[in-house]
């Protein structure tokens, strides 16, 4: 307090004290946690989970993997791309084993585990064959992703080899999601890879704004848009058509996804699906492409590669 013209005067106190993250928190996986069985299951908690970062007293969060009975690849990914984003805040994600012997076995083998601690903060060390995970931050790092597909190309192939229309999807989605995807934000994409036996599958995710949000489309195709009264379903989709300019109004920009569906529709990739938004567009069945019940800030891409894709690659060149 201090003395003002001979009266008492005494300083409020301030609204709020300092926050100190010191709050520990449960988190179940749900038991069916594969994206393409799954989806609205899925996306509902991987949003939950993104959404605890604005608990400013937040320091952990356990996740209760014991009861999964299902999990793939993909959901793998989404998983430690939201681990990370919640990592830029101060939040560090714990986790244990499911008690299904198949589920922990392609936890432990898909290298999830890697970028976890244990229940006593500890971090796991295993050594995982089938699937490696790569993050990015604010490079594309070519290098990383090369390694990652040749990599992949190893479990079709019985040895590492070069597969450019895999790297030149990856390098795509990856340039996309450096330049448009964060904004005052940490730039962040994750790689994963996984062995299906006959096949590889891949997949890439991120946290940004979505592909929707960062579309830019010219004025006069904005309202020939809204006369024609297009779903984003369908916006989308155009979008790989190259029917609209890309956020940063370049000319050689938004070669990206035009890149990406000539390289399915040359059958160099196969099953490509993409969730971004409130869209899920799965290329093998466009007619039956759905809104997403829980819409997703961020993407996910993913595509798989067998032998008939590189023998087709292997054809194109030599004519």
């Amino acid at each position: 307090m201090c003395k003002i013209r001979g009266q008492i005067f005494v300083r409020p106190m301030r609204a709020y004290k300092k926050c100190i993250r010191d709050k520990v928190i449960t988190k179940e996986v749900p038991c069916n946690f594969e994206v393409w069985t799954n989806h609205k299951g899925v996306f509902e908690f991987i949003t939950q989970l993104l959404d605890s970062h604005s608990n400013r007293k937040l320091k952990r969060i356990n996740l209760e993997l014991t009861d999964i009975q299902s999990i793939d690849s993909a959901a793998i990914c989404l998983l430690l791309t939201a681990v990370e984003e919640l990592s830029y805040y101060g939040i560090s994600v714990h986790g244990n084993y499911p008690k299904n012997q198949e589920c922990a076995k392609f936890f432990i083998e898909s290298g999830f585990l890697d970028y976890m601690k244990d229940e006593r903060g500890r971090n796991f060390v295993i050594n995982s064959p089938n699937l490696i995970a790569e993050t990015g931050k604010d490079r594309t790092r070519n290098q990383n992703i090369a390694r990652a597909v040749r990599k992949g190309m190893s479990f079709i192939l019985g040895q590492e080899q070069r597969y450019q229309p895999a790297y030149t999807v990856a390098m795509e989605i990856c340039s996309n999601s450096v330049e448009h995807a964060y904004k005052k934000r940490p730039k962040h994409w994750r790689l994963g890879v996984c062995n299906l036996g006959d096949r590889v599958a891949f997949t890439m995710t991120d946290t940004g704004m979505g592909i929707l949000k960062t579309l830019h489309r010219k004025f006069y195709k904005e309202i020939k848009d809204l006369f024609a009264l297009r779903s984003s379903k369908d916006i989308l989709y155009r979008a790989f058509l190259r029917k609209y300019g890309s956020s940063t109004q370049l000319v050689n920009r938004n070669k990206g996804l035009p890149c990406i569906l000539d390289k399915f529709n040359s059958g160099l990739i196969k099953n490509l699906r993409v969730i971004t938004n409130d869209v899920y567009l799965d290329f093998n069945h466009p007619k039956s492409n759905e809104y997403m019940s829980q819409p997703f800030s961020g993407v996910l891409f993913y595509w798989e590669v067998d032998k008939d894709c590189v023998n087709k690659f292997t054809e194109n060149i030599k004519k």
